[in-house]
């Protein structure tokens, strides 16, 4: 009887504990915005809504000249101090290669990038998981 019971509490924990790592997985990544350009600019607003549990930010620079310069800031809307920012700029090891960068966030609500670019291609883009 004594193993019985032991057992039945066994499988009783550790089903709750599957369940609850199933349950700390569920949602799926989607993508809020992608921005792209060559130049300084200043994005359109995106929203990261309040029941992502993170977000990522995704950079790729593709340099023309090694004197290429690359830079982004990420802002909450209304605030004058950046939130992040991420500068890139030519090394001797990369050479004119792709550059890509990745962040992982949890801020919400409304944001916008300010970039600062010259002589080279560059893409954002700003996935969120709920």
């Amino acid at each position: 009887m004594k193993y019985s019971s032991l057992l039945s509490t066994i499988v009783v924990i550790a089903m709750f504990l599957i369940l609850g790592f199933i349950g700390c997985d569920s949602g799926e990544w989607h993508e809020l915005a992608k921005f792209e350009g060559s130049s300084n600019k200043r994005t359109e607003d995106f929203i990261i809504p309040n029941s992502a549990r993170q977000s990522r930010i995704k950079s790729i620079v593709e340099p023309f000249s090694e004197d290429y310069h690359f830079c982004y800031s990420l802002f909450k809307k209304d605030n004058v101090e950046p939130y992040i920012s991420f500068t890139q700029s030519p090394d001797e090891n990369t050479g004119l290669s792709t550059q890509k960068g990745s962040w992982i966030i949890e801020e919400t609500g409304t944001l916008y990038f300010e970039v600062e670019a010259n002589n080279c291609d560059w893409q954002i883009s700003i996935e969120s998981h709920y």
